[in-house]
Formats: C-alpha cells, structure tokens, sequence
C-alpha cells in the first residue's frame, strides 16, 4: 500500500514522506527505540501511518483506536538434576512436566479471565464482532466455551489475556518412564492498553513464585515485550482517515480496538510525542493472519490503497509535512 501510494502520487506527492521498514514488530521491536534516537532528524514526524490492523470485516474498513500491550516470556521449571525412573521414584520425587502444568493452571481462572493479581483491567467502547462470527473466524470448535466475563470488547480489546503458545518436554509418543528434570513453556500476555509491561513483568515473576509447586525452581525468561497505545478520538487525522476510507470503500469506516499489540506505535510517539498515529489494515477475520494459508481481499487491498493516497492528499492540505512509516 504505501508503495503503491508514492507510485500513484510520484511528482504530485503533497507531503515530505519517508519510507520506514521496521522489521522487528514480531518480536517487540526491541532495537527500534535507538534507531529513533539516531537518526530523529530524518525520522521526526507529525503524523505515522501504519497498517498492521484489522479491519471488521471483509470489505467494511476500520480505524484503530487502541492496541493492547505485550509481554512474551519462556518460564522453565527444574526438579532435578537428571531424569529419574518414574517406577522406582514415582510419587515422591516431583516431575517438572507436572510442576509446569500447575503453574499454566493458575494463570486463568475457570471462567478464563487472566488470573495473575494485579494487572491492569481496561475499558472502551467499540462494536466487536458477534459471538458467531468470531466462533467461524476462529475455527472454534461446536460445544468449545467463549472465555471470560465482560463485555467482548473488553475481552478483545481492553483486558489482559493469558495463552501458553508453547511447551517443551518429552514427546508422549515413545516418553521413557521417567520423571523428566525439566520442563518450560512459551507464555503471551496481552496488557491493557495503558499497562506497564515491565510491571506486568513483576506481577508474572510473582505469580509464578506463589504458584509453582513442591519447592520447584522457576525461571521467566523475557522473549518480546511492548507498550500498548490508545488514540486520541477527536484527533482531526483519525477524522480524516475515516472519511478516506468511507470514501474508498464505500461504507462507513467503524472504529474499533485490537487485541494485538504494534510495539513500533508505542515506540514512536514516546520518541515523538508530538505526532499523531493512524492505524488502518487490509486483514480481515477471515485473512487468517500467523496462519499457513494466511491471506487478504484483493478489493479491500485496492479500496485501502485509494484510501490511502485520499488520506495523504488530504493531509498536504492541513500539514506541512508528513512522513509514512
């Protein structure tokens, strides 16, 4: 989209642009906050525009209105310094698989809402999808809960969540009896938008510490972690970039949260506080995203583009100068 945007404009581009290609936004963008640093004359702008969101559905356009935070971690739970024969010791020395599990047990509670003491609990408004289409969206299997309490949007878009992404022990198939010494597994939180990731951090580490059975050795190791954002709903530029996608797709634009996390967003406006984000997207429910088979419509990636050049257009009106990143 943004390059189609400068081949359409070419001579007739109405704002200064520069081009940033962040490639870290999967794992937190953890060097992107020294890039800033060092090349902020080149980088400062009034307004970043990203599209790394999602729309409402195929063909209805939105604009983001906030992110969720981020913290990934690997917690590692050790019993002991070598496999032990699960006949022999069974029932009195602890296997670290089972430790684990207890743990990943405590961090939801029945109803599925993050259990971790502490955390930040968000609230907005918005229109999320119905239960339904998140149900067909998902693949989420007939019988399968929806989990939490709240409303959906504050379980999408406004509350912490907690998902075991990942676990590493011994196969089942072809395990040797044996009480395994080790054991870990890969940990997402979502934060609210206004959460701390490092303080979320102290809530985990204590979490784990109250809840890791038998005496067990734990560790968390931090993978990835990111700031949440939430816009400011009367910025003119988030009017504007509604009304170029109404204008392009031919439908209202709706305004919605997202409860994925864009830590370059958070990253840049610290950096520059002056600026203004716009968040828009060309993925849908059905784009099937972090999917082998993953996908988006050609006529929302058409109906984004036009939007896109309207929105910069527009801005060279109102502003001196625009850099798209």
């Amino acid at each position: 989209m943004h390059l189609e945007t400068l081949r359409q404009l070419r001579s007739d581009l109405p704002v200064s642009v520069t081009v940033l290609i962040e490639g870290e936004e999967e794992i937190g963008s953890p060097t992107l906050p020294a890039l800033l640093a060092e090349y902020a004359g080149r980088l400062e702008a009034d307004v970043v525009i990203a599209l790394d969101s999602l729309n409402a559905d195929v063909g209805s356009p939105s604009v983001t209105t906030s992110l969720r935070g981020l913290l990934n971690v690997i917690l590692t739970v050790r019993t002991s310094d070598r496999a032990a024969h699960s006949g022999v010791f069974g029932g009195v020395v602890p296997d670290a698989v089972g430790a684990l599990v207890q743990v990943l047990a405590s961090l939801a509670d029945s109803d599925g809402d993050a259990a971790i003491a502490g955390l930040s609990h968000g609230t907005g408004a918005g229109a999320p999808p119905s239960v339904d289409s998140l149900r067909a969206a998902s693949g989420l299997l007939d019988g399968v809960a929806v989990l939490g309490t709240g409303s959906l949007a504050e379980r999408l878009w406004y509350r912490p969540a907690v998902t075991v992404t990942g676990i590493g022990a011994p196969e089942p198939h072809g395990a040797a009896n044996a009480l395994a010494p080790t054991a870990n597994a890969s940990i997402s939180l979502r934060l609210a938008p206004e959460e701390d990731p490092r303080r979320a951090l102290e809530l985990l580490l204590a979490h784990v510490e109250a809840h890791v059975p038998w005496g067990s050795h734990a560790t968390v190791d931090v993978v990835s972690m990111g700031r949440g954002w939430r816009a400011d709903a009367d910025a003119a530029t988030m009017r504007a970039a509604s009304a170029s996608l109404a204008r392009a797709f031919g439908r209202p634009a709706a305004e919605i949260g997202v409860g994925g996390g864009i830590p370059f967003i958070a990253s840049y406006l610290e950096a520059f506080p002056g600026a203004e984000a716009v968040i828009t997207a060309i993925q849908d429910p059905q784009s099937r995203a972090h999917a082998a088979d993953e996908s988006v419509s050609i006529d929302a990636l058409f109906a984004a583009t036009r939007a896109q050049i309207d929105l910069v257009r527009t801005l060279g009106r109102a502003h001196s100068s625009i850099r798209t990143g």
